[in-house]
């Protein structure tokens, strides 16, 4: 009996790994929504401005488990409070001071993530994965002062930099869908006045993986 009980369970276990090195294998798109908090503002309440995010991708299978990686995500936060620091005109340059001023601002921010992908492992339908590569992002920012005038502005300024990120995520059997969650940290920076440190942040996700297995 207990012999007939172990074969059960070796096969059932073996139909599971087979079924998840599968589906490993197959490409998939996602979409998710979640969190972004990043440096593009120092709000008056709070280090870091955090809001929430959208995004969407894709993975394509390259070498057992290495998938090529695509991302796309979206956040923007409007009529918000920052300090900003001030500057003064230098003739053709401007110049950072010390000095701080309260401003008005919006910024909007479109990532955009291209690299690889590896499945460390995928154990009973839950898989633990690793993604990195490089990143280029648009971004969009007005602030003004509290008398109105404007006091910078980026008009979907191009800025590269790369990410690094893990994902863990279940599998259900018999299905194409699955669902995740990734944290996610991208790193852009370009030197231009007053942003030198504002597009970095952490891109944290959960959503739904649909993998086309061909069922």
């Amino acid at each position: 009996m207990n012999l007939i009980k172990t074969s059960i369970f070796l096969l059932a276990f073996f139909s599971l790994t087979v079924n998840a090195q599968l589906i490993e294998r197959e490409p998939f798109i996602f979409g998710g929504i979640g969190s972004y908090n990043s440096n593009f503002g120092k709000s008056l309440s709070e280090r870091n401005s955090t809001t929430i995010a959208f995004s969407i991708g894709t993975g394509i299978p390259l070498y057992q488990k290495i998938f090529f990686y695509g991302k796309i995500s979206y956040f923007s936060k409007s009529n918000y409070d920052v300090y900003d620091p001030a500057a003064m005109n230098t003739g053709s340059d401007f110049q950072i001071v010390n000095e701080l001023q309260s401003a008005n601002a919006n910024f909007s921010q479109l990532i955009m993530n291209a690299g690889l992908m590896y499945n460390l492992f995928n154990y009973n339908g839950y898989l633990l994965g690793l993604n990195g590569g490089m990143t280029y992002a648009f971004v969009n920012h007005e602030a003004y002062s509290s008398s109105g005038v404007l006091i910078q502005r980026l008009d979907n300024e191009g800025v590269l930099g790369y990410f690094a990120g893990v994902m863990g995520e279940k599998n259900f059997e018999e299905s194409e869908f699955s669902i995740f969650g990734e944290a996610q940290y991208n790193h852009a920076k370009k030197d231009v006045v007053y942003f030198r440190n504002a597009f970095s942040g952490m891109n944290y996700t959960i959503g739904f993986k649909y993998y086309f297995t061909g069922r």
